[in-house]
């Protein structure tokens, strides 16, 4: 439903602002009418609540102030309020000191009912493009907040993607100047060697007119390249026309580099653990599986691949395997003992029931998530000779 509007009219005459109340609200359902009779009057009660009064309608000939007088005042406190002069004293010469002093609209009263239509399309049209300013200029208000306390770099760009204007973030992270990128290209701060790649990402955004999600390679002033993390949008009005592209950004060069050094350890520890002579286990502080290798599979005859027991219960897989050994019940009881003490050891010996000698070591161990158990087994023979 259309939301309400409330007109504030002032008369001198009692009973044409009732008529007018009473044609206005029968022409537009959602036009409620508050009167006046005395422009002072009127003006305080605007005055004590200028959100509920959406339009000010007001005669011109009144006791004590003219509708033009009345229009003054309010336009001082009120600037933007719409303000139509609805007066059966009309002259060019009245229209032309309303239109000075910033009417909204003028309407010179008639003597049929018909009037009451022309008024009542006047003040929808009127309020409408009223509250239309009013949410540009609070989405304008947003955006600037928006740019100013944004943690993140903030530029604005056109729809031929110059930039307009940018927040300090991004002049800390370009090392640009604001004034230095105003009017610029995108390639001003994108090095060759990355300019295909972001003018898919532009251009496709451009057609998605939604968001997009980038990293590339930028150049900042000083030439040094750096990789930033990038969140476009396409910013559109009520026909999809393009009003504005705003893009946060974060540089993330270190955060990169850290990346790729860890997935290069990762690789290495990866490869040294599989490469390990000796079986692996590592638990986590409730004792599930965290990590085993292929020889731990190889030495206790273990179906599958290692990275099927991960999350597993280490103990039900000690009850397991502990059929194994020659004396089941010394194998369980040393690893409870082990996990209560928390005191590391080497070489601890059980007897296998085909005879070879198992040795276990245990070492309690710090993890990012809490501590944890890493076992490590061997026998004096490997088990595939």
């Amino acid at each position: 439903m259309p939301s309400p509007i409330r007109v504030l009219h002032v008369d001198d005459q009692p009973s044409f602002g009732e008529l007018v109340a009473e044609f206005l609200e029968r022409e537009k359902e959602r036009i409620e009418v508050l009167t006046e009779t005395n422009p002072k009057d009127a003006f305080e009660r605007l005055s004590e609540d200028p959100s509920r009064i959406d339009c000010f309608v007001s005669d011109h000939d009144m006791p004590g102030k003219t509708g033009i007088e009345l229009l003054e005042d309010v336009r001082s406190e009120y600037p933007d309020l719409p303000f139509i002069l609805y007066t059966g004293k009309g002259s060019e010469e009245i229209a032309s000191e309303a239109i000075s002093a910033g009417v909204t609209d003028y309407l010179q009263k008639g003597s049929d009912a018909s009037q009451y239509t022309v008024l009542a399309n006047r003040i929808e049209n009127a309020v409408s493009q009223y509250r239309t300013k009013q949410e540009a200029e609070q989405t304008r208000k947003r955006l600037s907040l928006f740019f100013e306390q944004s943690p993140l770099g903030v530029i604005e760009w056109d729809e031929q993607f110059t930039c307009k204007r940018l927040n300090k973030k991004a002049t800390e992270i370009l090392g640009y100047s604001e004034s230095e990128l105003e009017d610029k290209s995108w390639r001003a701060v994108v090095p060759e060697s990355d300019s295909d790649p972001v003018e898919r990402v532009v251009s496709q955004l451009l057609e998605a007119q939604g968001g997009y999600h980038s990293v590339n390679e930028n150049r900042r002033k000083d030439g040094e390249h750096i990789i930033c993390e990038w969140h476009n949008r396409v910013v559109t009005d009520d026909d999809d026309s393009v009003v504005a592209i705003f893009s946060q950004f974060q540089e993330i060069t270190e955060r990169r580099e850290q990346n790729r050094e860890l997935e290069e350890k990762n690789v290495l520890l990866s490869t040294l653990f599989e490469a390990l002579p000796v079986g692996v286990l590592v638990e986590d502080e409730s004792r599930n599986v965290l990590a085993a290798n292929q020889q731990l599979f190889q030495l206790f005859d273990f179906p599958g691949e290692p990275t099927d027991i991960h999350g597993k219960d280490c103990e039900k897989l000690a009850k397991q395997v502990s059929n194994s050994f020659a004396e089941p019940k010394d194998f369980i009881i040393q690893i409870e003992q082990a996990i209560k003490k928390g005191s590391p050891y080497a070489d601890k010996e059980f007897t296998l029931e085909d005879g070879r000698v198992l040795k276990q070591s245990y070492r309690p161990i710090a993890l990012p998530d809490g501590p944890g158990h890493l076992w490590l087994y061997r026998t004096e023979r490997s088990p595939i000779e």
